[in-house]
């Protein structure tokens, strides 16, 4: 367990936004920042030399609690080299890296995540969903997940194991020096350029740290692939090959992790179950297709090879 070092001001929330033409959204993000209870936060926006209205935005944005701080990233470092920065420059006790087509949905969801961390010293981060909606705000559906079993601290391992999803979302709120400890630093791994939250999770568990899950609606992610904005199409066209590497990477070493752990050194031994196998394999058959339609499947399968064989 990593020993938390008070050297930021207490209570302060830095969130980190790195950017790249982003006028379009940037706003509402600012908007739900000023709207939060909380009102002990201090804004980093690092932007990567953009050519629409985002910086002169940002400038001009009336904060009447936040703290505006502005970094000049023109050099368009990579991604991980970006959010270093943007920590660089932070004084609060806490830290967020959110994305600036993002903005939060409840009001008091940074109060909440501070008074919680405040009180659990043996908690590392806390994070909750994200809605996906279109750019005028309205929700899709919601696809049920069995929220109410996410599981917190090291039990979720075998979660990632089970579904080979990773749990935490971009809304975390994280105590700075775990942030410091786990996200990525150096270019160890060229897929860490791309991917910073695997190696962020997987530097998580090594490090034996814990986190809180709360299953209320924290944030709001504009969809923009169903919002018919392609601006980003190409870069994740060009990512999406090397993406998909680090992740099955990544996935290999939680299987090793995980059955190490398990049979090996019995780490999670303890708290493993058939009970709770089952319970995280209908959270993902749930995911992907939900109760009622993976049945269908199931029954189609089913004919499929009985029309073969009978």
């Amino acid at each position: 367990m990593v020993t938390i070092v008070d050297k930021k001001i207490k209570d302060k929330l830095s969130i980190v936004i790195v950017i790249l033409n982003g006028a379009e959204t940037l706003l509402r993000l600012l908007n739900s920042i000023e709207k939060q209870s909380h009102k002990f936060i201090e804004v980093i926006l690092v932007d990567g030399g953009s050519s629409d209205a985002t910086v002169n935005m940002f400038n001009s944005y009336k904060f009447n609690t936040a703290t505006p701080i502005f970094i000049d990233n023109s050099r368009e470092l990579n991604i991980v080299e970006s959010y270093r920065l943007g920590y660089s420059a932070s004084n609060g006790e806490y830290v967020m890296t959110i994305g600036h087509d993002d903005y939060f949905y409840d009001n008091n969801w940074v109060q909440y995540c501070v008074n919680f961390l405040n009180i659990n010293k043996n908690y590392s981060l806390v994070w909750g969903r994200s809605m996906s909606v279109d750019h005028n705000g309205v929700a899709y559906v919601i696809t049920p997940r069995f929220d109410e079993i996410i599981v917190d601290g090291r039990d979720s391992l075998l979660q990632t194991f089970v579904t080979g999803r990773i749990p935490t979302d971009v809304n975390s709120i994280i105590r700075t020096q775990v942030f410091d400890l786990c996200f990525p630093n150096k270019k160890d791994d060229d897929c860490y350029l791309f991917t910073p939250h695997l190696y962020f999770y997987k530097a998580f568990y090594m490090n034996n740290l814990v986190y809180k899950y709360s299953p209320q609606i924290a944030t709001c992610s504009i969809d923009v692939k169903q919002s018919g904005q392609n601006r980003l199409k190409s870069r994740q066209t060009r990512f999406k090959s090397r993406e998909s590497k680090c992740l099955k990477r990544f996935n290999r070493w939680i299987k090793g992790y995980v059955i190490h752990n398990l049979f090996f050194n019995k780490k999670l031994y303890r708290e493993f179950s058939i009970k709770k196998l089952v319970i995280l394999l209908l959270a993902d058959l749930s995911y992907k297709y939900t109760v009622y339609r993976a049945i269908r499947l199931i029954s189609r399968k089913i004919k499929k090879i009985t029309k073969k064989f009978f």
